[in-house]
């Protein structure tokens, strides 16, 4: 399976911000992420396409930090279309896509830290 995660993008922020930061970074991705998918979830169920939007978005940047950036294109086009009032491309399928996506890069974060360690 092709990796999620940009691990040259990763190692190379490694340099520029220092050995330090990168444990952190990934700690908060691991934490918070699965707490994204979650609530745009719930607010996908309830209707609440502008609480959708705004999760999407910090998905968004979290996403791009770690080099997922097929996702945060579409994520961007589908929170941006939500803010110009137009739900139509945020579908269970996509909501469910988006959550498998962000989960599995969760995991293979957390086991190559794993690995590292």
């Amino acid at each position: 399976m092709e990796s999620l995660i940009d691990m040259r993008y990763l190692n190379g922020l490694k340099e520029e911000l220092g050995e330090d930061l990168i444990p952190k970074l990934t700690d908060n991705f691991i934490q918070m992420v699965p707490q994204y998918v979650q609530q745009a979830q719930k607010a996908f169920d309830g209707k609440d396409y502008y609480v959708v939007a705004l999760t999407l978005h910090k998905i968004k940047q979290t996403l791009a930090f770690f080099g997922l950036y097929e996702l945060v294109l579409k994520l961007e086009e589908v929170y941006r279309d939500i803010y110009d009032g137009r739900t139509e491309k945020c579908t269970a399928e996509f909501i469910t896509e988006m959550s498998n996506t962000c989960l599995l890069a969760v995991d293979e974060l957390a086991r190559s830290m794993r690995s590292a360690a």
